[in-house]
Formats: C-alpha cells, structure tokens, sequence
C-alpha cells in the first residue's frame, strides 16, 4: 500500500494488515477498538459499556495505580468481559438466537473482549464487519484518525511542547479531555485556538496543523 492510497483507502482490513507490521503502540491499539465498540454502544450491555470505559482510561493511564498493576488490571478487564459474554453462549450455544438484536448485543460484548487484549488489531472488527460488512470503511477513518499515517510520522518538537509555559500541551489535553473533535456537530473551538496556538510556538507542519 502507498501512502496516497492509505489516505483515500476505505479498506480497514487492508490497513490493519499494514500496521501489524508497524506494531503501534498498546494505547492506539486500544483505544481503537475502544472507539470501534463505541459504534455499537447502544447495543453494550452496561457491564461491558463499564469495562470500555475503564479499558479508555487505563489506555490513557488516567487511573490512580501503581505501574506495576497495569497488567494485573488489563487480565480483570479480560476475564470480566468474558464473563459478560458466556449467560449469552450458554443460553444460544449453537448461535441461533432469537432475533438480530440478541445477536448483536452478543457479537458486541464479544468484540469488547477483544479491545483489552494488547495488540490485538483484528478480535473485536471481525465481529462488527460480520455483523455490517459497511462498518469497514467507517473503521479506516478511525483507523487515520486514531493510528495516523505510517507513511509520514508526526514528530511534536520539545520546543512546542514547552513553549509559553506549556499552554500547547494544556490546550491538546483540554481538548482531548472534552472529546473536541472537528467531526460532525461538535465545537472544534479548542482545535482551531490549539492550531493558531502551535503556529505561534513555530509549527508550519501543515499535517498537524
């Protein structure tokens, strides 16, 4: 794959294979799928809406624990996850449930299972392209948005970061915080002051501009 079409592309499977490869790092894998399951979040049962939750968070290392419980807490979140999904498996234990929204609550959870696993890129898809094939091309604009462009890395210079007292950094994690995203109907107010802002710091990148 070339850069131009990775940036055109619709085809998510086609992208993943490309970034297996690249091994992106453990907090882009995760709040990948995270952000994949929240397309069918309606359809969570609520313990699995939790568990994507505190997956978000300790993707981003937002809860209040020792570095060393990281991995004890990523194996909970696993186990717990499976837990949501086995009533559905021993009730339907050949699959045929009684109608569309059983199975998709099901495959749903399923797929959650997935999104705390580290570097796993192709458990929680599989389920959502079984269940709309058209989810694909939704996945390779968050696949851009989330995992960027392995053709054209984006290095942030200290100088930036630390410029006028840090406010570049404040403003990124402010935005972040709020989800303050230029798609759809939200307020990109923040994006568009952090841009001006990174001009003023000396960035001309256009890319992160």
């Amino acid at each position: 794959m070339t850069e131009d079409e990775w940036l055109t592309s619709s085809d998510a499977q086609r992208m993943l294979h490309v970034l297996v490869h690249l091994r992106p790092s453990d907090r882009k894998v995760r709040l990948f799928n995270a952000a994949i399951c929240r397309r069918f979040w309606d359809y969570l049962p609520e313990a699995s809406q939790s568990i994507l939750l505190e997956s978000e968070l300790l993707a981003d290392r937002q809860q209040p624990l020792d570095p060393n419980d990281f991995e004890r807490c990523w194996r909970e979140l696993c186990w717990r996850a499976n837990g949501v999904v086995a009533p559905f498996d021993r009730q339907y234990p050949t699959k045929q449930f009684p109608s569309t929204d059983v199975r998709i609550r099901r495959n749903a959870a399923a797929a959650v299972c997935y999104a705390v696993i580290s570097q796993e890129l192709f458990g929680a898809v599989s389920y959502f392209w079984e269940l709309e094939p058209a989810e694909k091309k939704r996945h390779s604009i968050i696949i851009r948005d989330i995992l960027g462009n392995p053709f054209h890395l984006v290095t942030v210079s200290s100088t930036w970061q630390s410029w006028n007292d840090g406010i570049v950094v404040r403003f990124a994690q402010t935005a972040y915080e709020n989800r303050t995203f230029p798609a759809g109907t939200l307020d990109n107010t923040r994006l568009l002051i952090l841009a001006d802002t990174l001009e003023e710091a000396g960035c001309t990148d256009e890319q992160i501009l």
